[in-house]
């Protein structure tokens, strides 16, 4: 029965293996987190989500303005849809000019997006 020596060569083999195996665990678990399917549906929903958060940026319930990045993860399909819906919303509410205050009271907007109080 032979023995196996710690040579280099049997710890670089050991190494190697485990952090394949790391490797392997931690892709599969990355893209089972954050990777989304593409479906018949992901623009339209992109587009739901993107109307929904220009309205929340449009008021600045997150403290900050138009930002029609898409979230991370989608598929491009649905980031489309995303942009699409942000940006459309966002020009509908600027055409209208008006939004809430910090208080929640309705106010005209000046053409800068700058004449609510809070705003």
């Amino acid at each position: 029965m032979e023995i196996m020596m710690n040579t280099p060569k049997t710890v670089f083999v050991g190494l190697f293996i485990v952090l394949a195996v790391v490797l392997m665990i931690s892709t599969s678990a990355f893209v089972h987190v954050y990777a989304f399917k593409l479906t018949s549906d992901s623009y339209d929903d992109g587009f739901k989500r993107g109307e929904k958060d220009a309205k929340c940026d449009w008021n600045r319930c997150h403290g900050h303005g138009k930002d029609d990045s898409c979230p991370r993860g989608h598929t491009v399909v649905y980031c489309d849809g995303y942009r699409a819906g942000y940006n459309e919303a966002w020009d509908t509410m600027k055409e209208n000019g008006v939004a809430s205050d910090a208080n929640g009271n309705i106010c005209n907007l000046g053409p800068d997006h700058d004449m609510c109080p809070g705003h």
